[in-house]
C-alpha cells in the first residue's frame, strides 16, 4: 500500500501554498511561486490558482505594467472562465485597459468579488460610463465598491 503523503492532505497544502501567496502588497512577487505550485500536481493547482487570482489587478501604480497585467488576465479567462469564481479583488482602471479587454471583463460574472474598484479619466473622449461596469446588485459578494475619477 503507496503511503499518503503531508501535502495530500488539504488543510496542510492550503498552508503550505499559503506561504508561497502571502504578500498583500503586490501578488506579482509570489506568481512566479504560485504558478510553480500549479505545475507540481493536480491536488495543487486550485489552491494555487485561488491565490493567483485572487487580486488580478491588484494595485500597482505602473500602468504599463498593469495593462500588460490585465491583458494576460483577459487571456486566461477566455479558456478558463472558471478562474473568475477566484477572484476577491478587482481593479479596474480605464487608463490601463484596451477597449476588448474592457468589454470582457465587464460581461463577466465576478460572483465572488468583494472590493470593486473602478478609475476613469475624465478628460478622456472614450472615458466609459458607470453604466459600463458590472451593475454592485449584479456582485452578490460586493462589500466596498469606490468609483474614482
Amino acid at each position: 500500500m503507496p503511503q499518503q503523503s503531508p501535502l495530500d492532505i488539504p488543510e496542510l497544502l492550503d498552508r503550505c501554498i499559503d506561504l508561497f501567496g502571502r504578500s498583500e502588497v503586490d501578488i506579482y512577487l509570489d506568481a512566479p511561486d504560485l504558478v510553480a505550485c500549479c505545475l507540481v500536481a493536480r491536488l495543487w493547482v486550485h489552491p494555487a490558482q485561488s491565490r493567483l487570482f485572487r487580486a488580478p489587478t491588484h494595485t500597482n501604480p505602473n500602468l504599463a505594467f498593469l495593462s500588460s497585467v490585465m491583458e494576460k488576465f483577459c487571456a486566461a479567462l477566455l479558456p478558463s472562465p472558471h478562474l473568475l469564481q477566484n477572484v476577491r479583488l478587482l481593479r479596474l482602471d480605464h487608463s490601463a485597459l484596451r477597449p476588448h479587454c474592457l468589454e470582457l471583463l465587464c460581461r463577466q460574472s465576478f460572483t465572488r468579488v468583494e472590493n470593486l474598484t473602478i478609475r476613469v479619466e475624465n478628460d478622456s473622449q472614450t472615458a466609459p460610463t458607470p453604466d459600463t461596469f458590472p451593475r454592485p446588485s449584479t456582485l452578490p459578494a460586493l462589500r466596498t465598491c469606490l468609483w474614482t475619477s
